[in-house]
């Protein structure tokens, strides 16, 4: 039961490291175009990201703090 219940975390943690992967992917990749297209009003849509990266990022630390 043990074994499962690991194998479970693990796959639910692996998922979440992917997806903070992508994030921070995004972020770095979406930030000169969106400084250079929107100028100031970029900080909106760059700030979610940003919010919304360190959200995964929070969660993924959870994650391995409990094992």
């Amino acid at each position: 039961m043990k074994e499962l219940v690991n194998e479970q975390e693990l796959k639910k943690f692996n998922l979440c490291g992917n997806i903070l992967s992508i994030h921070f992917v995004l972020l770095i990749a979406l930030l000169v175009p969106l400084f250079i297209w929107l100028i100031q009003y970029a900080f909106f849509p760059f700030g979610f990201l940003f919010i919304l990266t360190m959200y995964r990022a929070l969660k993924v630390e959870k994650i391995k703090k409990r094992e």
